[in-house]
């Protein structure tokens, strides 16, 4: 596993922000072994994962590489996301109060592009967002050029002063402070204890389809770490058959999680394998015997 975590943690260094499914064909494994890799990797710090998913699933990348998460990770918002996204990369410093509420809304959701700093002005802290590129004092440095009154002071000042009347003084000039307050944020991280969880529940899912000489053909994240489906060739007496395999990393299956599961497996015109670490419900029992024929529900 050691080599593994090498290749996956050079890979991103040389290759930037990266998908565990890009991880997986470097490794040379499937998709939820390379997610285990990533997330032991986030545990040990050495690399992060944003806030935003692509396809149910976030970019793993190393300190340092933020600058590609515009490209690679906002190409992929929609709506309101993205409009929030493209205006504030432009203007680099938003003021919440002057935004129409759902551009707001979408701001407090770009975690990984904007990032929230109460600003005193006049001594009234409000509330601004920073492009996640630029510093406290690159907002600084845009908010004295958005104060235009201070020029006009100083024109005002030369205006107002006549020659021949040396009793007239300027007005005093009062210098402007901006201070910006850090607000805390709290980061995306993963619980050593949660990591465990989920590298047990990878493993169980290696290991059964390894126990049963099951070949993966295709791989989806639903759902990060609670959804996958697949497509894997099963061996028999009859020789290997193609399944459609949804995997449910959840205590309780319902009615609703068969039947979904069910009717997906229909659309392929396959089989249905459900695999699960939790209980089936009595009701979801029922159903499946007596509605549901033909499903394969296992758990391990």
């Amino acid at each position: 596993m050691a080599d593994k975590l090498s290749q996956a943690y050079d890979f991103l260094k040389s290759n930037g922000p990266s998908l565990p499914v890009r991880i997986s064909k470097v490794v040379g494994t499937n998709i939820m072994m390379a997610s285990v890799l990533l997330s032991q990797l986030v545990s040990e710090k050495k690399i992060k994962l944003t806030n935003e998913n692509i396809g149910g699933s976030p970019l793993y990348y190393i300190q340092g590489q933020e600058s590609f998460l515009q490209d690679r990770l906002g190409s992929h918002l929609t709506g309101k996301k993205k409009e929030a996204f493209n205006i504030l990369k432009e203007k680099k410093v938003l003021n919440d109060q002057e935004l129409e509420p759902a551009i707001r809304i979408a701001l407090r959701e770009i975690k990984d592009f904007a990032v929230p700093i109460d600003v005193n002005l006049n001594g009234n802290f409000e509330r601004f967002w920073r492009w996640y590129l630029i510093t406290n004092e690159d907002v600084k440095n845009i908010l004295f050029k958005k104060e235009p009154e201070v020029k006009q002071e100083v024109k005002q000042a030369i205006k107002e002063t006549k020659i021949g009347k040396p009793e007239e003084k300027r007005p005093e000039i009062k210098e402007k402070k901006i201070e910006i307050k850090k607000v805390e944020v709290e980061e995306k991280k993963e619980d050593k204890k949660e990591i465990k969880k989920k590298i047990d529940f990878y493993l169980s899912i290696d290991n059964y389809f390894s126990d049963n000489k099951i070949e993966i053909l295709n791989e989806e994240i639903v759902k990060k770490d609670k959804e996958f489906n697949f497509l894997v060739e099963i061996p028999s007496n009859l020789g290997r058959l193609k399944y459609f395999v949804k995997v449910r990393n959840k205590k309780k299956i319902n009615e609703g999680d068969l039947s979904l599961a069910y009717n997906e497996a229909q659309a392929k015109s396959l089989p249905l394998l459900f695999l699960t670490n939790g209980d089936i419900a009595k009701k979801a029992k029922e159903h499946l015997d007596k509605n549901l024929s033909g499903i394969v529900f296992k758990k391990f």
